[in-house]
């Protein structure tokens, strides 16, 4: 959860005002909203550092939020339903804005309401600042959208007309051998959205029910949402109008709801194998942490190493328990088949062990790559 923000970033005398309508009984929401005053006020003295150097016009700020919030550690989504780790617009509609003294004046203060992915943000600043060319950047899947948020123009390459808000194909395993398993298309976790004239649509498959959640007083120590996975339901929402998904249209839109199941059919048939890993969150945790009955080092250094037995953590104390790792015990398996022999992967998993007694060797020390939390990317 957010901590006491310095007094450099947050001044009681002239910030606490800013903080009036929020109750000082929800301790996680007190907390989250000086957190967020204390950024604000870090990057107006980094703007008011660049207007002093002279640099404004050919500077751009971008400011946006990865996802929508966690109301157990503050956050507020309403009138949105969901938030963080779902496709609901409480979880995928999150603020955002750009700015730069080169902006055309009749872009200053409106609003775009073009369809935005994360991935757009690369090339949108690569091609703005003219650090990079289409041939410099190769295939990507971001789009460009610098002259209409720069200058008010159609983008070079035309705007969005859909985003692949979500795809989960994979599900991962919950005894030994831990690893992912292909799922049917019709058991996927998918969500769409698609863009024709002014009106938007959202379809999600096997979305958990969440309403609208405000801020919880009860707690400040944890992430996100509970779900409830076992309460799956498919929708079909016209946000244009409807941005509180109030109304599923999933029997009444039937066109449509065919066009966009086509679309993630295709998106499904093209979706590489994930790349990624079993958490070794509590391997991380166990080898930095000295409290709660860990035994680690009290610093933030690597933890896991090629080819790395995690018996040997556990035999130094590092760790009491073992639930998912990437080391000898339960190795990442390379991508199944979907006819694959059901005890393939256990056999995999038996040759991994019987190897433990070959020469090892040697290598360098590197941390556990870090990989994207499968979540839905902000949309503007």
């Amino acid at each position: 959860p957010p901590e006491e923000p310095p007094g450099s970033l947050y001044d009681y005398d002239l910030d606490e005002y800013k903080l009036e309508n929020i109750a000082e009984g929800v301790h996680s929401r007190w907390h989250f909203g000086k957190t967020l005053v204390a950024m604000d006020n870090s990057i107006k003295k980094m703007m008011d550092h660049v207007e002093a150097m002279g640099l404004s016009d050919t500077t751009i700020l971008a400011v946006t939020s990865d996802n929508g919030a966690c109301p157990g550690d503050g956050g507020n989504n309403a009138p949105y339903r969901g938030g963080k780790f779902q496709s609901y617009e409480g979880g995928v509609h999150v603020p955002a804005f750009i700015w730069s003294g080169a902006m055309a004046n009749n872009v200053k203060g409106t609003i775009e309401t073009g369809l935005m992915h994360a991935v757009d943000w690369m090339p949108t600043l690569l091609r703005a600042t003219g650090a990079a060319t289409w041939d410099d950047m190769g295939e990507l899947d971001g789009m460009d959208l610098s002259a209409a948020l720069l200058n008010g123009e159609e983008p070079s390459r035309g705007y969005r007309t859909e985003i692949l808000l979500r795809m989960n194909k994979w599900e991962e395993t919950s005894t030994p051998p831990y690893h992912y398993a292909h799922k049917a298309f019709d058991e996927s976790y998918m969500a769409l959205v698609v863009k024709s004239g002014d009106r938007v649509l959202k379809m999600m498959m096997n979305e958990a029910v969440s309403e609208v959640r405000h801020p919880d007083s009860s707690s400040s120590n944890y992430s996100c949402l509970s779900i409830d996975k076992t309460n799956l339901e498919t929708f079909l929402f016209d946000v244009t109008d409807d941005n509180k998904e109030e109304k599923n249209l999933w029997g009444t839109l039937v066109e449509e709801r065919a066009n966009m199941t086509l679309r993630l059919r295709h998106w499904y048939d093209m979706a590489n194998f994930t790349a990624f890993h079993m958490s070794e969150e509590s391997v991380a945790l166990a080898h930095w942490s000295k409290k709660d009955g860990f035994n680690g080092t009290g610093f933030v250094t690597p933890w896991h190493k090629p080819n790395e037995d995690m018996k040997l953590l556990l035999s130094h104390g590092f760790i009491t328990s073992i639930n998912y790792t990437v080391g000898k015990i339960y190795p990442v398996l390379e991508p199944p088949s979907l006819d694959e022999d059901p005890d393939a992967a256990e056999d995999e998993v038996e040759d991994a062990e019987a190897a433990e007694d070959a020469p090892e060797v040697a290598a360098p020390e590197v941390a556990a790559p870090e990989v994207a939390a499968p979540e839905g990317p902000g949309r503007k």
